[in-house]
C-alpha cells in the first residue's frame, strides 16, 4: 500500500467517524447527510441555489469512498478528473464554514470538521498519488517511465533478472 492508498484509507475511516459525530445544532454527520439527501430528492424550481447547494453535499458524500476505491484500482486512467473532482468536493465543504461564518452564531460541530478533514485528506492523497507508470522502455522512455534516476536504474534491474530467470526456467 502506497502513501497516498493510506492517505486514502485514513480519509475515508475520519469521514465515518464523522458521521456518528454532532456536525450541526442537532444533528449528526449522517442526520446532516440524509438531510442533503431529501433536498435533492425533492427538486424545488422556486429555491433552485440551494438546490445545487445541499445537493452537492449529497453527492460529495456519496463520492468520497468511491474516490478512495479509485487511488486502489483507478491507476492512471482518469486521475486528473478524480484529483480534479476531489478539489472541487473539499472547496465546497468548506464553503460551508465560511457562509456558517457570515451568520450571528455559529452551529457547526466537532463532526463537521473531521468531515471537512476527510475531503483534506482525500485532496491530499491526489496530491500525493503517483499514476502507475509503466517499466517497460518505449521510445518516448527509453529509460522505462517516468521514475526517478534511482527508482528507474532499480526497476531495470529487476526487470532484466526477471527476464533472466525466466529464461532459465
Amino acid at each position: 500500500m502506497n502513501t497516498s492508498q493510506k492517505i486514502g484509507l485514513a480519509a475515508v475511516s475520519v469521514f465515518a467517524v464523522s458521521h456518528c459525530l454532532p456536525a450541526y445544532d442537532t444533528l449528526r454527520g449522517f442526520s446532516c447527510f440524509l438531510e442533503c439527501w431529501d433536498t435533492m430528492r425533492h427538486f424545488e424550481p422556486s429555491d433552485l441555489e440551494s438546490w445545487f447547494y445541499y445537493s452537492g453535499f449529497a453527492l460529495s458524500n456519496i463520492m468520497l469512498p468511491i474516490l478512495v476505491v479509485g487511488l486502489y484500482v483507478g491507476g492512471q486512467r482518469g486521475w486528473r478528473l478524480r484529483s480534479t473532482v476531489s478539489f472541487v468536493m473539499l472547496l465546497h465543504t468548506a464553503s460551508w464554514s465560511v457562509l456558517e461564518s457570515w451568520g450571528s452564531s455559529s452551529s457547526i460541530k466537532i463532526g463537521y470538521y473531521l468531515w471537512l478533514g476527510a475531503y483534506g485528506l482525500l485532496y491530499f492523497a491526489y496530491r500525493g498519488f503517483t499514476p502507475y507508470v509503466s517499466l517497460t522502455a518505449t521510445a518516448e522512455h527509453p529509460d522505462g517511465g517516468d521514475l526517478s534516476v534511482g527508482k528507474k536504474k532499480h526497476a531495470i534491474l529487476s526487470e532484466n533478472l526477471i527476464k533472466q530467470l525466466l529464461v532459465l526456467g
